[in-house]
């Protein structure tokens, strides 16, 4: 069990009393609390699914700050900050596309 795993099953049940399926998340603070890694721009999504290991979707170039201080899931790096990088925007409705293909989520929430 990793140091935070506590944090993680009280988020999870958190989830279950209010039939949550899954979590958006882009507030810094919150990214931290659930991933272990703290974005130092709001472009990094975490998605936090009730089952299953979490999602990230990270500029590329935090890969060196990020990857040490992550708790594990799957991490989708991009390309942002340049000319030939997409829309951010773009990027994450596409992250959040793929990673809910097929999963079924009735219910997610978000920081509203």
């Amino acid at each position: 069990m990793h140091p935070n795993q506590l944090r993680v099953d009280r988020m999870r049940r958190a989830m279950e009393a209010e039939r949550l399926d899954a979590l958006v998340l882009r507030l810094p603070e919150n990214v931290l609390l659930l991933s272990g890694y703290w974005p130092m721009l709001g472009v990094t999504t975490l998605l936090f699914p009730l089952e299953g290991e979490p999602r990230l979707c990270i500029p590329e170039y935090y890969a060196p700050e990020a990857t040490p201080t992550l708790w594990g899931g799957e991490v989708h790096w991009f390309r942002f900050g340049d000319l030939w990088s997409r829309d951010a925007l773009e990027e994450t409705k596409d992250f959040l596309a793929a990673s809910g293909s097929g999963k079924g989520w009735k219910r997610i929430g978000y920081e509203a």
